[in-house]
């Protein structure tokens, strides 16, 4: 997303450097999923984790939270994206707000997203009997895998396709 508001937007004619935009495009993601991954699972096991029920409700309560951070960061990014689009000057010493707030959205989501994780393959995994939980485990992460991560790019090309299509 970084390189391509750099690119096609307004970018190269307020002085960023592609390169410092391609280490910005590492480093949020990133950041924000390390913070996630890092944080998620300390505040669940505070919460006395999903072992019980509980400890489900309580966790799927704090999970809800967290999506609602996501929410927020959405959010905050489409407000960002739009203020770009529609107040095109620079923005003063630090460089150009509006990057800097698409940045704080994607971290804010980033982290949200990465802080779920452990825990909902957690409680998807405790509804099998534990004869069956490593199978089950393995079986989700490949779902997750195959249809989150790999259809999550292909359907979105599924759509523009149809859609530039029906243009012709």
């Amino acid at each position: 997303l970084f390189q391509v508001l750099w690119a096609f937007g307004p970018g190269p004619d307020q002085g960023l450097n592609k390169n410092w935009v391609t280490t910005m495009n590492l480093i949020v993601p990133g950041g924000g999923g390390a913070l996630g991954i890092l944080m998620g699972p300390r505040l669940v096991d505070g919460l006395g984790g999903y072992s019980t029920p509980p400890g489900v409700v309580r966790t799927l309560s704090l999970l809800f939270k967290f999506q609602l951070i996501a929410a927020f960061g959405g959010i905050l990014g489409t407000i960002a994206v739009f203020g770009k689009v529609h107040k095109q000057r620079y923005s003063g010493e630090w460089g150009d707000i509006w990057l800097w707030l698409t940045w704080l959205a994607i971290l804010l989501v980033m982290a949200a997203q990465s802080a779920c994780v452990a825990a909902f393959c957690g409680i998807n995994i405790q509804v099998f009997p534990e004869h069956m939980r490593t199978r089950a485990s393995g079986l989700e992460l490949t779902f997750r895998n195959i249809f989150g991560f790999v259809l999550g790019n292909v359907a979105p090309a599924i759509v523009m396709q149809l859609n530039s299509e029906s243009d012709e």
